[in-house]
């Protein structure tokens, strides 16, 4: 293309390509908040025990009246407070090692 070339695009595909760069610059300059069953999944423990570790005092905001959790801030919290019963799989362990929090967690296994 040349200097003096233009580019035309719908007022949909314009939308659509800042909708997109919008997205990218709030992800890199937002923290990474979770939901409750992102969190869940991460921790590898039910929702329900989420909501215990809520009640006893783990960190979340809202958005909206959507709480969020920063996982960094829990998984510190977690630390802290010296929670049992929170499972982190093998896999885990292998991937994240920065999180490490062996000697607070117990892997608890479901029969089948």
């Amino acid at each position: 293309m040349t200097d003096s070339a233009k580019l035309v695009l719908s007022r949909a595909e314009l939308e659509e390509l800042i909708d997109a760069a919008v997205g990218r610059a709030v992800q890199a300059i937002a923290p990474r908040l979770m939901t409750k069953a992102q969190l869940a999944e991460s921790l590898s423990v039910t929702q329900a025990h989420v909501d215990r570790l809520v009640r006893a005092g783990m960190p979340r905001e809202y958005i909206g009246a959507a709480p969020r959790f920063d996982r960094a801030a829990c998984l510190a919290w977690l630390r802290e407070h010296g929670k049992k019963g929170v499972a982190v799989g093998s896999a885990m362990a292998t991937t994240d090692s920065s999180d490490d929090l062996a000697g607070i967690v117990r892997v608890k296994r479901r029969a089948s």
